[in-house]
């Protein structure tokens, strides 16, 4: 599968027409090494392709439209609205396109109402895969301000708004706020995406990052397709349920271990069973995810040439056996995904595969460990 880097850089920046506050900004993009950016609030009539370059280099002069894109994705096509700016993008390598929406809320209470509006009409006209990001100017939970002067209505309609339009908040990473005036601190600077964006970057990370010259902290996206492999021993829940694995175990601990030291012992006995068992796994079971797309094109093969002629006994009964496999592999594949997402109060059965990726992705980025600061250094992972 071909990698894409989407590295997405939002900033309610404010100032862009003092050329240092463009050197701060094309310093933070170099230094993220960002291939989408979005700013807001820039005191700009306009952006020309020279203010482009000076503000996020050369890469993004080819092709912006208030919403710059460098080499990695091209803009298909893109609307203004009254507080947002909606694009479509595609990536230069490769064939996928998701929608992206930048966002600047408005101040007034009424401006903020059909501020949610748009953003209902919006979700009308762009694709399934769909980012939304910037300054909302709003708040979801009391916690996201840290004071109690709070508008509970407005709260409850961009809940409302989240909640009607699928909406999923990718999880924030290093702050708790991302606007300050130092003396009140609120969370107003977000990310939502739909199920079908998440689930095309498993891997995606929000960061907010140090403010530098702004009242706001810039918001960064890391965003990949693959999803690091566990390494170690995981221990299959579906194991005890198949044929052997008893036996197995058994073989395994009762091996002589010429060790006094009962720690070294126990040490020593749950290795030789981890062992044992992924190997009589990979014995009986394979490489799951592969034979499961081997048999879905034999299936398919088979149904072709059904089209045209009548198939032998033989063939038939593959036929049979290669669904009644698949069957299986894919009751395995969910077991897998469900311990993954440690969603044990719901049965397999109940549903689908979509649940338990999304919650085993939530874990995974809550789980991050970023950096570790020993002594005078910081270790980022």
């Amino acid at each position: 599968m071909l990698e894409y880097n989407c590295n997405v850089l939002n900033w309610n920046v404010r100032g862009l027409n003092n050329p240092a506050r463009r050197k701060v900004v094309r310093d933070l993009v170099q230094e993220t090494r960002a291939t989408i950016v979005s700013i807001q609030e820039t005191k700009l009539q306009s952006f020309t392709p020279q203010l482009v370059i000076e503000t996020l280099g050369p890469k993004f002069v080819q092709s912006y439209v208030f919403l710059p894109a460098d080499d990695h994705y091209k803009i298909l096509q893109d609307e203004v609205g009254v507080h947002t700016v909606t694009a479509k993008v595609a990536a230069i390598s490769g064939g996928e396109e998701w929608s992206l929406t930048t966002v600047y809320g408005p101040q007034a209470d009424q401006d903020k109402i059909n501020f949610l509006g748009e953003l209902r009409w919006i979700s009308q006209a762009v694709l399934e895969k769909w980012l939304l990001i910037g300054d909302f100017n709003m708040i979801l939970h009391a916690a996201d301000k840290s004071n109690n002067n709070l508008d509970r209505r407005l709260m409850g309609m961009f809940r409302d708004l989240v909640h009607d339009l699928r909406l999923k908040e990718l999880n924030l990473r290093g702050r708790k706020f991302t606007w300050t005036n130092d003396r009140t601190h609120t969370r107003i600077d977000r990310a939502f995406a739909t199920t079908e964006w998440d689930l095309m970057k498993p891997n995606v990370l929000l960061q907010a990052l140090s403010s530098r010259v702004s009242d706001h902290c810039p918001l960064y996206i890391v965003g990949h397709t693959t999803v690091p492999k566990h390494r170690g021993f995981r221990f299959e829940a579906f194991w005890p349920r198949l044929q052997g694995f008893h036996e197995v175990v058994s073989m395994a601990w009762q091996q002589d271990v010429a060790i006094s030291n009962p720690f070294l012992r126990l040490h020593t006995k749950l290795e030789r069973t981890s062992k044992k068992l992924q190997k009589w796994s990979r014995s009986l079971l394979g490489n799951n995810r592969l034979l499961l797309c081997a048999a879905r094109i034999l299936i398919q093969i088979l149904e072709v040439v059904q089209e045209f002629r009548e198939l032998s006994i033989l063939e038939l009964n593959l036929k049979r056996d290669l669904k009644v496999r698949f069957l299986g592999m894919t009751a395995v594949e969910k077991l897998r995904a469900k311990q993954s997402a440690r969603l044990s109060a719901i049965k397999a059965a109940e549903t689908g595969f979509r649940l338990f990726y999304l919650q085993t992705n939530a874990r995974r980025r809550k789980n991050f460990i970023q950096s570790i600061r020993v002594g005078s250094q910081t270790f980022y992972s």
